[in-house]
């Protein structure tokens, strides 16, 4: 899990998550930097998607998590 990527970055409002070790499934949860959860996915696929385009321009935490282990990234938002 710790090879996983989140791109693009800065992204307009999609955001890929790419993670080559995944066997089983993971959870991916988006953050503020108030450590307020926005949304969170199950995916058992090695490149899944979700768009932010609704959220307001700024820093977020994408945590990805499966029995391997916890990675969080961070990704900003600037959709102009």
């Amino acid at each position: 899990i710790l090879n996983s990527s989140v791109y693009p970055n800065p992204t307009k409002g999609i955001v890929n998550v790419s993670i080559p070790s995944l066997t089983d499934k993971a959870t991916i949860n988006l953050y503020d930097l108030q450590g307020r959860q926005i949304l969170s996915k199950e995916t058992n696929q090695v490149d899944t998607s979700f768009g932010i385009e609704n959220l307001q321009d700024g820093i977020y935490l994408v945590n990805i998590q499966n029995d391997l282990g916890t990675i969080t990234k961070k990704i900003v938002l600037r959709r102009n």
